[in-house]
C-alpha cells in the first residue's frame, strides 16, 4: 500500500464513507474533532489506519491524550512529533508498542527545508527512539530543496521524505519511486491536507 489517502471531509459521516472506499487512510486529529465513539467507528473498519496530529499550536499533553487514545482503540499506526519532549515520545512509543501499534516518528518544516546537514541531524535524533518509520516533511523553496530531501532516501531505510508547495510535488512522486514505504494524497483538489499534494487518481499513475 503505497499510497495512504488523507481524509479531509467537512463532517463525520462523509468521512465515514470516503474511509471506507480506500484500504489506506490518514486520520488527522489536528484537522477533525472526533468523538471517542466516532474514532472507534473508523478504526474498527476493514481499512489501515495512521492516526497523526500534525499541529505546532495544540499542547503536547492534548495530542498526547489523543494519540494514546487512537491506539486503545484500535490504530494501526500513530505519527509522533519529534518536537514533543523526549520523554513524552518514548512514553508514546512503549505505549504503542504494548498495543501492537506501529509508529511514525515525524518531522514538519512548513517554511523551508533545512540544510542537508541539519536533516541529518533530525533524522540521527529521531532514530534514537527506534520508531517503524521516519518521516521528515519540509517546504521546497527551489529544486535543490527537492535534491536534499531525496538525499535522505540514501542515508536511512524506513524513510519517509519529500517536500511540501508547488515546488515540491515532483518530490512526492519521486518519493513514491524511490524506497518510500508509501505517501500521503488526498481524495481530489478540494480536500488537500497539505500544499502540493497529489490527489489519490494522480499518484495512481506513478505506481
Amino acid at each position: 500500500m503505497k499510497l495512504c489517502v488523507s481524509l479531509n471531509p467537512e463532517n463525520f459521516n462523509e468521512y465515514l464513507k470516503l474511509a471506507k472506499n480506500y484500504n489506506f487512510v490518514e486520520l488527522r486529529l489536528d484537522l477533525f474533532d472526533f468523538t471517542n465513539n466516532e474514532l472507534k467507528q473508523l478504526l474498527n473498519l476493514k481499512s489501515k489506519f495512521i492516526v497523526s496530529f500534525i499541529d505546532n499550536k495544540t499542547n503536547d499533553n492534548i495530542k498526547i491524550q489523543k494519540l494514546k487514545q487512537a491506539v486503545k482503540l484500535g490504530a494501526d499506526i500513530i505519527d509522533i512529533d519529534v518536537n514533543i519532549n523526549n520523554k513524552n515520545i518514548k512514553e508514546l512509543k512503549q505505549f504503542a508498542d504494548l498495543n501492537n501499534c506501529k509508529t511514525i516518528i515525524s518531522y514538519h518544516n512548513f517554511n523551508n527545508t533545512p540544510a542537508f546537514s541539519e536533516l541529518i541531524q533530525i533524522v540521527s535524533k529521531i532514530k534514537q527512539f527506534n520508531p517503524d518509520y521516519i518521516k521528515i516533511v519540509c517546504f521546497a523553496k527551489n529544486n535543490y530543496d527537492n535534491n536534499n530531501i531525496l538525499k535522505l532516501y540514501n542515508y536511512s531505510k524506513n524513510i519517509i521524505a519529500f517536500n511540501m508547495g508547488k515546488l515540491g510535488k515532483i518530490s512526492r512522486i519521486k518519493a513514491l519511486k524511490s524506497e518510500a514505504p508509501h505517501i500521503y494524497v488526498s481524495v481530489n483538489d478540494k480536500d488537500k491536507t497539505a500544499p502540493g499534494q497529489l490527489t489519490y487518481s494522480e499518484a495512481k499513475k506513478y505506481i
